[in-house]
C-alpha cells in the first residue's frame, strides 16, 4: 500500500511545477520528524537536499509527506487557467500523524546497523573475488572430459594418461542415464556429451552399466532434438555429433543410426564442410580449430601444428587438443592437457582459460546491478588486464586466443570506450565468415531488384516493351532478346546471368535445384511492376489495401531475403520456405515496414512527380481527412507493423533463427535508408559516410 502511494505521488509530480511545497521528511541521521520547505518538486522518498524551516540550515532527509500551496495552470490542456490553491495534503487522506509514526517505528537504528555490517561484509567478498579471478571459473564439461580420458598412457601402458577423468565419467552418470549440465536439461547438450562418454567407456572396456544407461538415454531421446529451439544446438554440433555417431557404428553400439534427424545432421554438415576450404582451415587461424575432434578424417595434422596457441591448445579447446596430441603426441598438448587437469583436478572443462570473458562480464554485471561505485579501484585494474590483451583484431575469450570472436570484442569494445580506453572500433565490425556467400547474393539480388524497380519506372508508358520483357522473365528465354529495345537487352541478360549464377551456387547450398524457386520470386516481382504500370497508365489511385497488397511486393525486400536466406548454412525444407515466403506474415510486416517508411519519406517528392504512395491511397479511402492527418495515420500505422514485426522476430520459432536475423535485420537497415529520405539516391560519397557511421565510426 505504501509503495502503491508513493507511486502515485510521484506521478502527480510533474504538474506542480509552480508550487511551492512544505514536506515531512525523516532525518537521515536520528529518525526524527521535520517540516521543511521545498522550492522545487521532489520525488517522495528520494533523499534531497532541503531547507529547514526551524533551523534554517541545509539537512539530508528522506521525504515522506507533501502539502501544496499557490498557483497553477492546467498543464494537459496548455491552457493558463491560473487560479489559488487552497492547503492541500497531497495524496490526499493518506500522509497522516499516524501513518508518519509507523512508518518510525519501524526505523530501526540496530537493524541498520546490521544492514550495513552486512553489506560491508557483501562488498569485502566481491572485492575478493575480483583479486582471486585468475585464469577463470567454469563448469565441467562430460563431452571434453570424455575425450581427455581417451589420451593414453605415455609410457605405453594400457590405461589412460589421465585415469582420474575416466573416474570422473564413471562417478557423474545422471539418474537417467545421461551426462551433461545437470541443472538444465538441454537435449544437444545431454546427447553430446552421453554419446561421447559411451564411447570412452567403451573403448577402455569399463563401466558396462553406465554404457547401457547411456544408450537407452539415446535411443529414448534422440528424437528431441528436432523440437529444440536451434540456438540451443552447441557451437560445432553437426561437425562432432556425426563423426563421433560413425565412431560408435565402428564400434558396433545398439544406437538409432537411420533416424530421420540424424541424416538431417549429417546433411547439415555435409553442405558446411563443402563451404570450408581446406587450404584455409590449415592456413588461417578459424573456429574450426575448436572441433578438430569432428574433422579427423581431413585434417592434415602436421599442416595444422602452426595454428597452436601459445598455451598449446587449440583455441583452448580441450576435446581439440587431446585429439591433436592422439594424432602427433605433441609435448605442448599435452602440457595443456596437464595444466587444464592441474586446475579442476579430475575434470576439465570446455575450454579454458577464460580470463578475458570472466573479466568483462564481471564488471557488467556489476555495473548493470547499480553497485559499481563500491569498486572502481577493482574495475580500473581488471580492465587494465583486458585492455593489455586488445588489439586491432578484438579478443577472444582468453589472452592466448588466436582468433577473436564478436561476443567478447562486442562487450569489451563497450565498456573499455565507456571507462575512457582508445581501442578501434575497427574490430567489431567483424563479419560472420560463414555467411559470407549470403552477404553476396544478399548483394546482387538488391542490385537485380533495383534494376527491376527502374527499368519499369522508366518504360511504365511503353507497354509493349514491359509486355515483352515480362514475357521473357517468365518463360526464362533468351530468344526473346532478340526483339527487344537494346537497354531491355542488356538488363535481361544482366538478370538472367545474374540469377542463374546465384541459383547455381544456391542449389549446391541447398542439395537440389533451386532455380524454379528463385523464378518463381522473380515472377511474382515482375506482376507486382505490371500492375502498378497499369495503374500509371490509367491514371488509376487504388484503395490503401489494394496499394499495400502490390507496393509491399514491388518493394523487392521479398526476392532479396528469400534468395539470400538459400545461403544461411541450413537445409531448408519447403515448410520452412512457406514460413518465410511470399504470404507469410514475417514477410509481410518485413515488406510493409519499409514500404510505409519509403512513402511517408518521400511524399513530397512523389507528389510533384504524380506518383502514387500509401498517402494519396489513404486520403482516397476517407476524402475527409488532410493530407497531415493521413501521413499522422501511416506514421501510427508503421509503429504498430514495428511492435508485430518485433513479436514475430521473438515468437516465430519454426523459422531458423539466423533466417529471422536477416529478415528483421533488413527491416531495421530500411528505417535507416529512409530515415530522411529515398537513400537510394544518395551521390556514393553521402552512402560512403552512411557505411562509416554505421561501421566504424565511434557512438561516444
Amino acid at each position: 500500500m505504501v509503495s502503491a502511494a508513493l507511486f502515485s505521488f510521484s506521478s502527480t509530480m510533474s504538474s506542480l511545477a509552480s508550487r511551492s511545497l512544505s514536506c515531512t521528511a525523516i532525518n537521515g541521521s536520528f529518525g526524527s520528524t521535520q517540516r521543511y520547505n521545498v522550492k522545487q518538486p521532489s520525488f517522495v522518498g528520494g533523499e534531497r537536499k532541503v531547507c529547514s524551516k526551524q533551523a534554517g540550515g541545509l539537512q539530508r532527509g528522506k521525504i515522506v509527506a507533501c502539502y501544496a500551496e499557490g498557483t497553477a495552470s492546467t498543464i494537459a490542456t496548455g491552457v493558463s487557467d491560473s487560479f489559488t490553491l487552497l492547503k492541500q495534503e497531497i495524496p490526499p487522506a493518506f500522509w497522516k500523524e499516524e501513518m508518519i509514526n509507523s512508518l518510525l517505528s519501524s526505523y530501526d537504528d540496530q537493524d541498520a546497523a546490521e544492514k550495513e555490517k552486512r553489506m560491508q561484509t557483501l562488498i569485502a567478498e566481491i572485492k575478493a573475488m575480483f583479486k582471486s579471478m585468475g585464469d577463470g571459473e567454469t563448469s565441467p564439461s562430460a563431452y571434453d572430459t570424455a575425450w581427455v580420458a581417451r589420451v593414453p598412457a605415455v609410457d605405453g601402458s594400457n590405461r589412460p594418461q589421465f585415469p582420474q577423468t575416466l573416474q570422473w565419467i564413471l562417478q557423474n552418470q545422471l539418474s537417467d542415464g545421461s551426462w551433461g549440465e545437470e541443472l538444465c536439461f538441454l537435449t544437444y547438450d545431454r546427447i553430446l556429451a552421453t554419446l561421447a562418454c559411451v564411447i570412452t567407456l567403451t573403448l577402455w572396456h569399463t563401466g558396462d552399466a553406465q554404457v547401457k544407461k547411456g544408450i537407452v538415454f539415446i535411443k529414448k531421446h534422440a528424437e528431441r532434438m528436432k523440437g529444440e529451439a536451434e540456438n540451443h544446438r552447441l557451437s560445432g554440433f553437426e561437425i562432432v555429433f556425426i563423426s563421433m555417431l560413425n565412431e560408435a557404428k565402428t564400434l558396433r553400439l545398439d544406437l538409432p543410426y537411420e533416424l530421420p534427424f540424424f541424416k538431417l545432421i549429417n546433411e547439415i554438415r555435409e553442405t558446411k564442410l563443402k563451404t570450408i576450404p581446406l587450404n584455409v582451415v590449415h592456413a588461417i587461424p578459424t573456429t574450426i580449430l575448436y572441433s578438430l575432434e569432428g574433422l579427423q578424417e581431413i585434417i592434415d595434422w602436421d599442416k595444422i601444428m602452426k595454428l597452436q596457441s601459445k598455451n598449446g591448445s587449440f583455441l583452448t579447446s580441450p576435446a581439440s587438443t587431446a585429439a591433436m596430441f592422439m594424432h602427433t603426441g605433441d609435448q605442448k598438448c599435452l602440457d595443456f592437457l596437464t595444466f587444464v587437469l592441474n586446475k579442476f583436478g579430475d575434470h576439465v572443462p570446455c575450454h579454458y582459460p577464460l580470463d578475458l570473458f570472466e573479466r568483462l562480464w564481471v564488471v557488467d554485471t556489476v555495473e548493470r546491478l547499480g553497485i559499481d561505485r563500491y569498486f572502481q579501484k577493482e574495475i580500473k585494474e581488471t580492465l587494465d588486464y583486458v585492455y593489455m590483451y586488445w588489439d586491432e583484431r578484438g579478443i577472444g575469450w582468453a589472452r592466448d586466443n588466436v582468433v577473436a570472436d564478436i561476443d567478447d570484442t562486442t562487450m569489451g569494445l563497450r565498456i573499455l570506450r565507456l571507462h575512457g580506453y582508445k581501442v578501434s572500433s575497427v574490430a567489431a565490425s567483424m563479419f560472420e565468415p560463414e555467411f559470407a556467400m549470403c552477404r553476396e547474393a544478399y548483394t546482387k539480388a538488391s542490385i537485380c531488384t533495383f534494376i527491376l524497380n527502374y527499368l519499369y519506372k522508366a518504360y511504365a508508358a511503353s507497354r509493349h516493351d514491359i509486355s515483352l520483357f515480362s514475357e521473357a522473365v517468365t518463360r526464362w528465354d533468351l530468344s526473346l532478346v532478340d526483339v527487344m529495345s537494346q537497354e531491355m537487352k542488356i538488363c535481361f541478360l544482366c538478370l538472367y546471368d545474374t540469377i542463374n549464377e546465384i541459383a547455381g551456387e544456391g542449389s549446391k547450398r541447398q542439395g537440389h535445384d533451386v532455380l524454379p524457386y528463385i523464378r518463381n520470386l522473380m515472377e511474382v516481382q515482375v506482376a507486382s511492376h505490371n500492375r502498378k504500370s497499369k495503374w500509371v497508365q490509367d491514371k488509376y489511385v487504388p484503395s490503401l489495401d489494394e496499394y499495400i497488397e502490390n507496393a509491399k511486393v514491388s518493394m523487392g525486400v521479398g526476392m532479396i531475403v528469400l534468395i539470400s536466406i538459400l545461403f544461411m548454412e541450413e537445409l531448408l525444407s519447403n515448410n520452412v520456405l512457406s514460413k518465410l515466403g511470399n504470404g507469410s506474415r514475417f514477410l509481410h510486416l518485413v515488406s510493409l515496414t519499409g514500404r510505409l517508411t519509403y512513402d511517408s519519406k518521400t511524399y513530397e517528392e512523389n507528389k510533384i512527380q504524380g506518383k502514387i504512395c500509401a498517402i494519396h491511397c489513404y486520403i482516397k479511402d476517407d476524402p475527409r481527412i488532410s493530407e497531415e492527418e493521413a501521413l499522422n495515420q501511416i506514421h501510427t500505422l508503421i509503429q504498430n507493423v514495428l511492435l508485430e514485426l518485433n513479436w514475430e522476430f521473438i515468437t516465430n520459432n519454426d523459422v531458423p533463427k539466423s533466417c529471422r536475423k536477416l529478415v528483421f535485420n533488413t527491416a531495421r537497415a530500411m528505417q535507416l535508408f529512409f530515415m530522411e529520405k529515398d537513400s537510394s539516391n544518395l551521390s556514393h560519397l553521402e552512402m560512403q559516410e552512411h557505411v562509416k557511421k554505421c561501421i566504424f565510426h565511434p557512438i561516444l
